[in-house]
Order: structure tokens, then sequence, then C-alpha cells
């Protein structure tokens, strides 16, 4: 839904496949099933001290890789094809397109184009076919117990191993909890609601909060006080943003928009929903990623750094340049 609104509102087209691989709180992720598309304009940077040797074991196969990347694609082109069909019987039967409409027409006719979606065949079928594909993902699940529930939809996977054989229970049991990006395609880590495990191991817990209660405020009350047309969203400290799932920089950056997103959704079910598609424009259009802002430039002191800034902004000639 939220992918097919992005293509019709015309967003880049990163936005748009995010928004169809992740829910816009966060609450599933498709890519763990689905994969990704590659991403041709970023250098893949790869985090090498963050994977292990099971991890490269799991990897997949570039052919297998490819066939991913070409379904998902065929995914996105049905959304576009199925978003495009909704949206013109909505425009014929009101009279009024997306295009034309004025800001409060437009939340409007994305609220009725929702309802429309819903109701249409064609994106029932696109959701089936989803569906059938995720289900696929079972059958890699090979010599062990696995028990069905109603439906015949997979319930309970069960293993068991002598504790010798540490490293490929490890390797098993990835598959439903891993978030290496390298596995994106084959892994079933968002369909489970809870592992046991009984051996010889102990759990470390380390993870970090991106967007905190503080900017959260912040946020309500530079929208409450009609104030976010001067609203400029600076993260910082990217260089900390790390992790097995974000191989490169612009998987890093969806990583912190994803949880914008959240906070944007929030306001939006808070205030008004005009109040969220002007935040996600804004969020669209004026985000920064800054990184080890702490150094010190060389052989640069601060006042030539801002006369540096200023010129940059006028497009004039640094000032004893």
């Amino acid at each position: 839904m939220a992918s097919a609104l992005s293509f019709l509102k015309k967003e880049r087209s990163d936005l748009t496949v995010r928004r169809f691989l992740e829910h816009a709180e966060q609450r599933f992720r498709l890519s763990y099933l689905l994969g990704t598309l590659p991403d041709a304009g970023a250098e893949q940077e790869r985090e090498e001290e963050e994977e292990d040797e099971t991890d490269r074991e799991e990897a997949l196969a570039g052919e297998d890789r490819a066939h991913l990347i070409e379904k998902l694609r065929a995914y996105l082109d049905q959304v576009q094809t199925v978003a495009a069909s909704a949206s013109k019987r909505l425009e014929e039967s009101l009279g009024l397109s997306l295009e034309s409409a004025s800001q409060a027409d437009r939340d409007t006719f994305e609220e009725l184009l929702e309802e429309s979606l819903r109701d249409a065949d064609d994106f029932h079928e696109l959701v089936d076919d989803v569906m059938v594909d995720i289900e696929s993902r079972f059958a890699q699940l090979t010599d062990d117990e696995l028990r069905r529930g109603p439906g015949d939809w997979p319930e309970l996977w069960f293993h068991r191993c002598p504790a010798a054989v540490r490293a490929g229970f490890i390797r098993r049991v990835n598959r439903f909890c891993s978030n290496q990006a390298a596995q994106f395609g084959t892994l079933l880590t968002p369909l489970v609601e809870g592992i046991r495990v009984r051996g010889p191991f102990a759990p470390i817990w380390n993870g970090q909060m991106r967007l905190l209660a503080a900017p959260n405020s912040a946020l309500r009350s530079i929208v409450s006080s009609g104030q976010q047309s001067k609203l400029v969203f600076a993260f910082t400290h990217f260089d900390l943003v790390q992790g097995p799932n974000l191989p490169n920089r612009t998987a890093r950056e969806q990583h912190v928009l994803a949880s914008l997103d959240q906070s944007i959704g929030a306001l939006g079910k808070e205030i008004s929903r005009g109040v969220e598609n002007a935040l996600r424009r804004t969020a669209s259009e004026r985000s920064f990623f800054l990184s080890n802002i702490q150094d010190q430039i060389p052989n640069l002191d601060t006042h030539q750094s801002v006369d540096a800034a200023e010129a940059a902004q006028t497009g004039s000639e640094p000032s004893g340049a």
C-alpha cells in the first residue's frame, strides 16, 4: 500500500522500494525474505569484521541472487501497475487527479485510493503472489521436524543435534534469527515469534536506540507551532551506524530514515495525515547524514569553515581565497 502511494507521488525509487520491503513502523521486513535490489550507485562497503565464516558460507550464490532480484523487480512492476490502475479509476470517478489536486484534496485522494486498492482484485492477487513466495522459503528446512498449523502454515520447527556440532547447529538456527545482508532472500527471521535453545550457550546483548524521545518531542513541538517549513533533519554520528544488515552507505541511510518514518507515521496518527505527508516530503528533501564532525579539518580554522559554508550557499568565492 505504502509503495503504491510512493510510486504515484513520484518519490525517489529507493524510497518506493523501501516502502515495499519495510513496514512504516518497522514491524516487518520483507527484505529478509525476498531480498533487496543492488545499489549500483554506492560503493559496496563490506563489513568484514562483523561477518563470520558461517555467514559467508550461507551467503547466496550469484545465480540465486540474480533470480531474487528479477522476482523483486517483477513485484515492484506489479505495484506500479496496480497503483496506476486504481488511481485512474479514482480520477475518472472524482474528476480529479493526484497531481492537480490541492494539498487538502491530495490527502483525501490518498485515503480514497487506499480504500480502492483494498477492494481491487489485482491488489489481492499481488498479495497472494508474495505470500506464496514467502511460504516457499520453508522448503529450505530439510531433515528437521516441521509442524504445521491450520491452513498448513508452518507453526513449529524442531532440531536436535550433539553439542559437538555447534557450528552446524548455529548455521541452521541462523535461518531463523540472522540479519546478515548477504543472506537476504533466504532468512525467515521476520516470521519467527520466538526461539528456545537448550545447550551450552549464553546470550550477549548489544543494541543502540536510534531516534530517541527527545528528538521525537522536538519534532512534535515544531509541528505543533507550525514551524515545519524551517525544519532540517541532521543525523549526527552517522559513522557509528553499522551492522551486518547494512552493507553500504545507502543501506545505512535507509535504516536511519526508516526510524524517522516511524516517528512521522506516529505524528500523522496523532495530528493529521496532512502533517504526515508534509513531514515525509521534508525528510525526502532535507535529510543530512554527518560523520566524524568532532574531528578538526586540517589547516582550516573555524572562521574559514564558516566562510566556506556561506560561500557554498551563495555560490561566491570564499573571502581570502
